[in-house]
């Protein structure tokens, strides 16, 4: 598939997207750094959003990876070389036959039996089957929640017996520190509601919610994770 795109394309960039788990050591990918001399190709092996990979690329080859898929949600017509579920039907170059796939079909009808007719998706907090915008809208719940706390927080005046809760809660992927006074910090900062500035626009207050309430604060009830 290499040698194909480089005699393809003698004149521009090659950028290979490895797949997340051979930089997490889980498995070998196919390309080694140590095998390659063209300065023509380059190895991406960071994360990266598919839109920004994939939007300005002059075309796309692959054996089977989802991004081929995700190719051709964005207009592109990739060329295969494996059998994925995404070959076959008109929307590929396919570099093999698939004589069981007779329909040639827009990528609306793909991702419509794909995506939502043929798939069934779990909503994990719920414990039970979703459709398809449910999941959408937990993946922009985790997506929000990482935009919010990847850079951990300053908590200000936080009761000691609650911190633990407020670590669950915001230090998924960064430090939570506590402390009472909010000068010379650099990372975003959360109040207690009822100790906060009131003239600060630029902090977030936190403080107990009845949909959670099982008891009064004097009673020590801890907040369930479920009601985030």
């Amino acid at each position: 598939m290499l040698e194909r795109a480089l005699s393809d394309y003698p004149d521009a960039k090659i950028v290979i997207k490895t797949h997340p788990e051979n930089k997490q050591g889980g498995r070998a990918g196919y390309y080694e750094r140590q095998n390659r001399n063209d300065d023509r190709i380059t190895v991406f092996d960071s994360s990266i959003d598919s839109w920004t990979l994939l939007q300005d690329a002059q075309d796309v080859y692959t054996v089977s990876s989802q991004l081929g898929f995700e190719a051709i949600i964005l207009g592109k017509k990739p060329r295969v070389f494996g059998g994925p579920f995404y070959a076959g039907w008109g929307l590929s170059h396919d570099e093999r036959e698939f004589p069981r796939r007779t329909r040639v079909l827009s990528k609306e009808q793909l991702f419509a039996a794909t995506m939502i007719l043929y798939r069934k998706w779990y909503n994990p907090f719920e414990d039970k089957l979703c459709e398809l915008e449910d999941v959408l809208a937990i993946a922009e719940a985790e997506r929000r929640a990482w935009e919010e706390d990847r850079k951990g927080w300053d908590a200000l005046e936080i009761r000691l017996w609650k911190r633990k809760f407020i670590r669950d809660f915001f230090g998924q992927y960064a430090n939570v520190s506590f402390g009472r006074k909010d000068k010379n910090l650099s990372r975003p900062i959360m109040y207690w509601a009822s100790k906060a500035p009131q003239e600060r626009r630029d902090i977030v207050r936190v403080e107990d919610g009845f949909l959670r309430s099982r008891g009064l604060g004097a009673e020590l009830v801890p907040p369930p994770l479920t009601d985030l």
